[in-house]
């Protein structure tokens, strides 16, 4: 089943016991637990429970147990959790679920066993969105955020974020923060979005920035534009750094889980806790502050004000 005809299915409350995700696509994944956290158990960020790694059909059904008489409902996750007999135990459940727990089993490879035991339509796959389905999805964020954006200007949009969901979310926060009333041409976006850059060396730079190191955060950033780098890909590669940064600050004041937390923004185990650690070195209204002279510099670099490079080593040495 396509993952959009899944979430559909899940907001009309038609909600199955148990589901298999397929896939490496976090941001899809991350949606559907969010689906179905706000439709089976009342509320977006309502706890849920993980479980990852090796461990033993006896343990998860503990976990499925686990509620009590009273317990409400419950969404429970295996993230490519193993143990012996597998197909075997998943067999079993389905023909007697556990009532008021919706179990999702998220496979990163394909499961040919596995996914013949649930079938077609508890089997979700989490794929890249063809071109149709992707404009439609920013159609549907857009709308979300009530941005006014022209069909020419949604199919330059989606041609800047290359099919990623992630980034074309960022930049349309962008465009509602900066102007919700503005009709977006295609003009309008090419010169306000940003393409993303597959340039590895450009991350050599978050690391000293996230340590808080000026000095080395200084010398990279010199190297790199040495080397060429455009200023403006450069700020727009610390921003989401720093945005990431900040919503890590703030799912740890919250109590939020770091697995939750690499899930919400599909990263991998290590950046996510290089992430997680780093936040603890920020103070929340350093990492606002920060974010919004990145924003004004944004406007800068294309308004022309101002020498691009000069502002960006001002803007890092301010860190």
């Amino acid at each position: 089943m396509d993952v959009r005809a899944a979430l559909e299915s899940i907001t009309r409350g038609d909600v199955a016991p148990v589901y298999l995700m397929v896939g490496d696509q976090a941001f899809w994944g991350q949606r559907l637990i969010i689906s179905l956290r706000r439709t089976w158990l009342g509320a977006d960020d309502a706890e849920y429970q993980v479980l990852s790694g090796p461990t033993s059909w006896r343990d998860i059904g503990d976990m499925l147990a686990g509620g009590g008489l009273l317990a409400a409902r419950r969404v429970i996750v295996l993230k490519e959790a193993q143990w012996p007999k597998k197909d075997e135990s998943l067999a079993r459940y389905l023909v007697d679920p556990v009532p008021d727990v919706v179990l999702v089993v998220w496979e990163r490879k394909s499961q040919p066993t596995i996914e013949r035991i649930f079938g077609p339509h508890r089997t979700v796959l989490l794929r890249m969105l063809p071109p149709d389905r992707f404009s439609i999805f920013l159609t549907e964020e857009a709308k979300a955020r009530n941005l006014q954006i022209t069909r020419a200007g949604l199919q330059a949009l989606a041609a800047l974020v290359a099919g990623d969901e992630f980034h074309a979310i960022h930049e349309l926060e962008k465009m509602a923060l900066f102007d919700r009333r503005r009709r977006w041409d295609q003009a309008d976006v090419r010169e306000f979005a940003v393409a993303g850059s597959q340039d590895s060396a450009l991350w050599q730079l978050t690391d000293p920035v996230l340590m808080r190191d000026k000095a080395k955060s200084l010398a990279v950033l010199r190297r790199l534009l040495e080397e060429g780098k455009l200023p403006i890909v450069i700020l727009v590669t610390l921003a989401r750094t720093l945005g990431q940064l900040s919503r890590a600050s703030s799912a740890r004041r919250q109590g939020v889980l770091l697995e939750e937390f690499q899930e919400r923004e599909g990263l991998k185990p290590y950046p996510a806790k290089k992430l997680w650690q780093a936040a603890g070195r920020w103070d929340p209204r350093q990492l606002d502050e920060a974010l919004n002279r990145a924003f004004r510099l944004d406007r800068a670099f294309k308004s022309g004000g101002g020498d691009p490079e000069t502002w960006l080593t001002a803007f890092v040495a301010l860190l």
